[in-house]
């Protein structure tokens, strides 16, 4: 078959992440950036909530458009503002569809995978553009290598950084930018500010923003991207109809409506990411970095960061090595949790590092 293959997807690796399943011994799983400190319970009773209000026999509304509504209403846009998908993953796609092609995108480095995975996957050309050493961006060099791209994807608060960008500096690329500026929000509301409003100020900004992180809905994949109308047109023909199922539709809706209880998850995650900070900082050993995300990412100096993470695995920790780029070495991202588990990582870690 390797004869039909589309030759840029045999040049392709699949996008691999170690998947932990709950095992039947405790373990703290503080991998992949999930909000632990927003009440289960209360997500259930939500969800519990949504199935009871809509006939899965029938297919969901079509381009998603309960939860656009929802969503629309929430932030006070149009409806022709707002994308939603199957996760902001399926937005990254159909904007490397639309816009990229088989043409060049520029991406701010260290960051996300998935920007670089679905340019390639078209046969497209990913560049990286690293930031400096404190994860700053210098602006004038960043517009220079992206002459003649079509689009820069960044993120800000940024994966795993946690680096949130300045606004004056989010706005003077997409000034000084010809083509597409794609910011990726997803962790937003652990930041200091969001600019989901941009697109409305300039046509070729989209914002991407998540229902993964902030409302705990990581399993129901539930993303949207704030555009320009003109944007909008053209990357509404690429959508499936029924991408979006009707029950995490209903949730969006659901969960709008009750939206100060996530507001009140986010301040205590503000507050355990505050104390997990210092935590670190007092810790010998490792040198955590400032973070405006939900997770912390922290430098090993005393061994290996994956001798420390198969060390904190074994006793229940679960954490995400973050080595494999520059500026990243001997690096580990740990998911800001509740106090009870924050703690116990704490004590857990410096008896890793003491072993």
């Amino acid at each position: 078959m390797e004869a039909y293959v589309n030759p840029h997807v045999r040049r392709l690796s699949r996008y691999e992440v170690r998947e932990r399943r709950t095992p039947t011994t405790e373990v703290h799983k503080l991998d992949a950036n999930e909000n632990l400190v927003l009440d289960e319970n209360w997500i259930r009773d939500l969800v519990r909530e949504a199935i009871e209000k809509v006939d899965v026999r029938l297919y969901p509304p079509m381009y998603a458009s309960k939860a656009v509504e929802a969503i629309a209403d929430f932030l006070g846009v149009s409806k022709r503002n707002v994308i939603v998908e199957n996760g902001s993953d399926s937005i990254i796609d159909l904007v490397a569809k639309c816009f990229v092609g088989q043409g060049r995108a520029v991406i701010v480095e260290p960051t996300f995978e998935m920007y670089r995975f679905y340019v390639e996957a078209l046969g497209g050309v990913a560049e990286g553009f690293y930031m400096n050493e404190g994860f700053t961006i210098d602006v004038e060099e960043l517009l220079k290598r992206a002459e003649g791209a079509k689009v820069i994807f960044m993120a800000s608060p940024n994966n795993p950084t946690g680096t949130q960008q300045p606004k004056e500096v989010v706005e003077a690329i997409a000034e000084g930018f010809r083509g597409l500026l794609v910011v990726d929000e997803a962790y937003a509301d652990f930041g200091d500010f969001s600019l989901w409003d941009l697109p409305l100020k300039y046509e070729n900004v989209i914002v991407l923003r998540s229902f993964s992180k902030v409302a705990g809905l990581a399993g129901l994949r539930v993303g949207y991207a704030v555009v320009s109308e003109g944007v909008h047109d053209f990357i509404s023909r690429l959508q499936s109809p029924y991408s979006v199922n009707s029950v995490a539709q209903e949730v969006v809706r659901l969960i709008l409506d009750r939206w100060d209880e996530v507001v009140k998850a986010v301040e205590v995650v503000k507050a355990e990411r505050d104390f997990l900070v210092r935590e670190l900082a007092s810790t010998k050993g490792v040198r955590p970095y400032d973070s405006k995300a939900n997770f912390v990412l922290f430098k090993v100096e005393a061994m290996g960061s994956e001798e420390l993470v198969e060390r904190l695995e074994a006793m229940g920790f679960y954490v995400r090595e973050r080595n494999a780029k520059p500026l990243l070495e001997n690096c580990i991202r740990v998911t800001v949790g509740p106090r009870r588990v924050n703690e116990l990582f704490i004590e857990a870690l410096r008896r890793a590092l003491a072993l």
